[in-house]
């Protein structure tokens, strides 16, 4: 009788754990899917707008809520796209400075944070926003930085998966200023050197076709970047990647015109 009990106490303690367990991860997953919604109706909003900032800011919160979703990926790259030619850069690189500075002069460190930081993504050889963001550690701790950490890691490791190394390197840049201290971060900074070195070496016409269209891409330049992603399309026909990026270049047309209207303002 006794062992019987015991038996049972066992069983219902295994099932009333796991019935918590449930509950707990069910009320989890219900958060996060809120959190992405609204991140997605803000990131949205903020980019019909105008506002590529604050776009940014809320897809990419958004994607920290659920990595594998592809929306805000692709509204991210979609929008860096934009951003990448080099006058439009400059733009938005002081936009990010002069909200940043504004947030500074009121104290607001949270706030100029987030755009020192988006200043940084905009150019993570500049001086200035570093220093800021240095002092600013000083004064402030601010809750964001774990959030902001996770998001450029992910961008970090989506950049390696693309062969992105310098694109990488940018990031864990942007995480050292973070956290200064991380040996492994430098670790992984010098592995990449490594894997870019590497990569350029092994390139086959193929590989070269999609290298070069992709940075002729990434400046905007969608006469060559169709051109390359054509040219390896043709040499390797059953390849989706290139086809990819043909009909990628070709929906971005359309996201371009209207969104081209707002940088004229």
């Amino acid at each position: 009788m006794f062992h019987s009990s015991v038996y049972l106490y066992r069983i219902f303690s295994i099932i009333f754990f796991i019935s918590v367990s449930y509950l707990l991860y069910s009320q989890t997953n219900q958060s996060n899917i809120r959190d992405y919604s609204q991140s997605i109706v803000q990131g949205d909003k903020s980019l019909n707008e105008g506002d590529y900032l604050k776009a940014i800011q809320y897809y990419e919160k958004a994607w920290d809520s659920n990595p594998r979703l592809r929306y805000p990926e692709r509204k991210i790259e979609q929008i860096m796209i934009l951003l990448s030619e080099a006058e439009q850069k400059k733009i938005w690189y002081e936009k990010a400075i002069q909200y940043g500075d504004a947030g500074y002069e009121k104290k607001n460190y949270s706030l100029a944070n987030s755009f020192y930081y988006m200043a940084l993504r905009l150019d993570p050889e500049a001086e200035y926003p570093r220093h800021q963001i240095t002092e600013i550690a000083t004064l402030f701790v601010d809750p964001e930085n774990d959030l902001r950490f996770r998001i450029i890691l992910i961008h970090a490791t989506k950049s390696i998966d693309k062969k992105k190394y310098q694109r990488a390197l940018g990031f864990y840049k942007q995480a050292l200023v973070m956290k200064p201290d991380a040996g492994w971060i430098e670790q992984k900074m010098k592995e990449i050197l490594v894997l870019s070195e590497k990569n350029l070496k092994s390139l086959d016409v193929y590989s070269r076709y999609l290298l070069d269209a992709d940075n002729y891409l990434e400046k905007q330049n969608w006469k060559e970047a169709r051109a390359n992603y054509e040219k390896a399309s043709q040499l390797k026909q059953g390849e989706i990647y290139p086809k990819s990026r043909i009909i990628f270049i070709g929906s971005f047309d359309s996201f371009n015109i209207n969104q081209q209207s707002t940088f004229n303002r």
